[in-house]
């Protein structure tokens, strides 16, 4: 049996998605803690890229949604 045939069938289709790793002046690695998570997850700013988005608008539209931090200033 392949791989394909014992994967499920109700497998979603593929979705590209970015994500970024921003990297201070310091050195320093920007990780945002969760607010929809009670535990400790922390994370990168990422997310799927729209229909029409190139990767680096999506990029940069996911920073900015995630953390508020504009294009402008990366």
């Amino acid at each position: 049996m392949t791989a394909a045939e014992a994967a499920p069938q109700t497998a979603l289709p593929y979705r590209p998605c970015v994500g970024l790793c921003l990297i201070g002046p310091q050195g320093r690695v920007f990780a945002g803690q969760r607010i929809d998570n009670p535990g400790d997850a922390w994370q990168m700013p990422q997310g799927g890229v729209d229909k029409g988005e190139t990767p680096l608008q999506a990029a940069l539209r996911e920073l900015e949604e995630e953390t508020g931090v504009p294009a402008a200033l990366v």
